[in-house]
């Protein structure tokens, strides 16, 4: 059982520090590419 916490814990911290990079990065993206669009 801790096994199993201590990896969803792992796993919702990267998922959240992702985000907060995420959130971070695109503005800075959007003003130096104001007419890019990203797709896949």
């Amino acid at each position: 059982m801790l096994d199993f916490l201590r990896q969803n814990l792992f796993l919702l911290i990267t998922f959240v520090i992702a985000n907060a990079f995420y959130a971070m990065a695109a503005p800075v993206h959007d003003e130096m590419n104001p007419g890019l669009v990203v797709r896949d």
